[in-house]
């Protein structure tokens, strides 16, 4: 396809017009229609509290490797490798250990 200059300013207003207007237009039914707003709200909140525990357990996960994974990345940068796994045997086993199978 040959695109002229004209072609593609035309399809970027576009493209920010049809953003503008889908902006204004949630902003306006949020604001406006308190059905739909309670509505979004409670979804909102059956969510979280059907899916608490996993939220949390995915937080904790994720906070839990990073610092280890900092640990880790420390202990490798000084060469001390050997240190991190004496201390950290549970960090290692979980998320760094290599299988050799």
């Amino acid at each position: 396809m040959d695109f002229t200059d004209e072609k593609i300013n035309n399809l970027i207003q576009q493209t920010l017009n049809r953003r503008a207007y889908q902006r204004e237009y949630y902003k306006k039914k949020y604001r406006e229609n308190p059905e739909f707003r309670q509505k979004m709200i409670d979804r909102s909140q059956n969510y979280y509290n059907n899916h608490k525990q996993e939220i949390k357990e995915k937080q904790y996960s994720q906070g839990d490797y990073k610092n280890a994974k900092r640990r880790y990345d420390y202990h490798v940068k000084n060469n001390i490798v050997e240190k991190f796994i004496i201390k950290y045997p549970n960090d290692y086993q979980k998320w760094f250990k290599q299988d050799d199978t």
